[in-house]
């Protein structure tokens, strides 16, 4: 097949997976409001597009909120059928889409790139700090922090990588900052530093007149 056939082929491809994705979310509209799942024995949507459909997770979630959301904006549904835009697009502006909104989300969906149309969907207000544990002795932090400040970290995690010829956690990037912190600012580790510097003199001049006589009493030839 001729690369021109391929990339024909691709095109054609593409358009029926749209087209699948549209006639798909209609069908979930209809089961979900019809309970049809429950009459074949499952106890929600979800279930049934991940058991009986056998789609992901991710792909069931998407479908059933963006066909939810379709159902109160149909303008949603029609530009994911006119190829606008796509379901995953569709989902990510899901949660701030409104009837009185819809023209202005639909056209950022439409032309934002993904990280662009995160930010905006994004909430502007601070994110409020929480420490939960999850195990004795393991806990789950949540905090807001610049986009500036985790390109840092990011940053952190790639040079200790490459120390460590491993991959590395945001943890690891997290605790190696904070040690160098308290390393250099830490008042306590400061005075140990202090205390120990004496002593390791005294150590290094011990050694250097140890040198000195074994260099005064060894033959001479």
């Amino acid at each position: 097949m001729s690369f021109e056939k391929l990339h024909e082929k691709a095109i054609e491809c593409v358009k029926n997976f749209k087209w699948a994705e549209s006639d798909l979310i209609s069908i979930l509209q209809e089961i979900d409001e019809k309970k049809v799942f429950r009459i074949l024995g499952y106890s929600s949507l979800y279930q049934y597009t991940t058991v009986a459909l056998k789609l992901a997770e991710n792909e069931a979630y998407t479908l059933i909120t963006v066909s939810r959301k379709s159902r109160e904006i149909p303008e949603l549904k029609e530009a994911i059928s006119s190829g606008k835009i796509n379901t995953s697009q569709a989902r990510r502006i899901t949660a701030v889409l409104t009837p009185q909104n819809k023209t202005e989300w639909i056209g950022k969906a439409a032309t934002l790139g993904q990280k662009e149309l995160e930010k905006e969907v994004a909430p502007k207000e601070a994110v409020k700090e929480k420490m939960t544990y999850v195990t004795e002795n393991r806990i789950e932090l949540k905090c807001g922090i610049s986009e500036t400040l985790m390109k840092e970290l990011e940053r952190v995690k790639d040079l200790l990588s490459q120390k460590t010829r491993r991959p590395s956690l945001l943890e690891d990037a997290l605790k190696e900052v904070v040690a160098f912190y308290i390393d250099k600012q830490d008042p306590i580790k400061k005075a140990e530093r202090g205390l120990a510097k004496p002593k390791r003199l005294a150590k290094q001049g011990e050694n250097i007149w140890q040198h000195r006589a074994v260099g005064l009493l060894s033959p001479q030839w």
